[in-house]
């Protein structure tokens, strides 16, 4: 979670590294989706720090919202761990109570639901993932309900989840069928890519020691 202006500089690199950007700064007139990452970011910062910047943080709100709408994402603060890797536009939808962790890759299509339970007296009970480090999640994932999604787990795409998946399997189909992984495929969610982070940006190590 960022909460100085420390953390926030460690997500904003990590980010940053997973989507292969190699500028200081967005282009102008594209990077969206880099400029969507940043912006998230910074409302984090600025509602997990209670900065007494009002007007700064509106605006960073409002920009937020604006760019959200406008690339089809719904992914509010403070679920998704550092090095955040959105492939392309298009529908995201991220249930606000769910967790996923660092390093996660996604495609268009994904959603991380909730399955409410309602009980005989009235109370609904929101049961949503968990989901751990170096996670894919491929075009049209499906991830529903009170699970957990363990590390190094690939989810193919339009996979629908609905149970428990243990570290490092692939999930695919629906129903789902989880397989062992075989080989490490050329991603950002991995713990070889987090490695190569750390090489290049030492200072930031203590963030993801766990």
């Amino acid at each position: 979670m960022i909460t100085d202006k420390d953390s926030l500089a460690f997500y904003l690199a990590a980010d940053r590294f997973a989507l292969g950007k190699t500028r200081k700064y967005p282009r102008l007139f594209s990077d969206e989706i880099w400029k969507f990452q940043i912006l998230l970011r910074k409302c984090e910062f600025y509602k997990n720090t209670r900065s007494n910047h009002f007007l700064p943080a509106l605006f960073a709100r409002y920009r937020f919202h604006r760019l959200s709408v406008k690339l089809g994402f719904d992914i509010p603060m403070n679920v998704i761990g550092p090095g955040m890797k959105i492939n392309h536009r298009g529908t995201l939808v991220i249930n606000g109570k769910s967790r996923i962790g660092k390093w996660c890759d996604m495609h268009p299509g994904v959603c991380v639901g909730d399955n409410p339970l309602v009980f005989e007296n009235g109370e609904k009970n929101t049961n949503v993932p968990t989901i751990g480090n170096y996670v894919f999640l491929g075009p049209g994932a499906k991830l529903f309900g009170n699970i957990v999604v363990g590390d190094g787990v690939m989810v193919s795409a339009n996979a629908v989840v609905n149970n428990d998946v243990e570290d490092d399997k692939v999930v695919y189909g629906n129903p789902m069928v989880v397989k062992e992984k075989r080989q490490n495929i050329a991603t950002t969610a991995s713990r070889d890519f987090e490695k190569i982070f750390i090489e290049s940006y030492p200072q930031f190590e203590k963030y993801l020691i766990v």
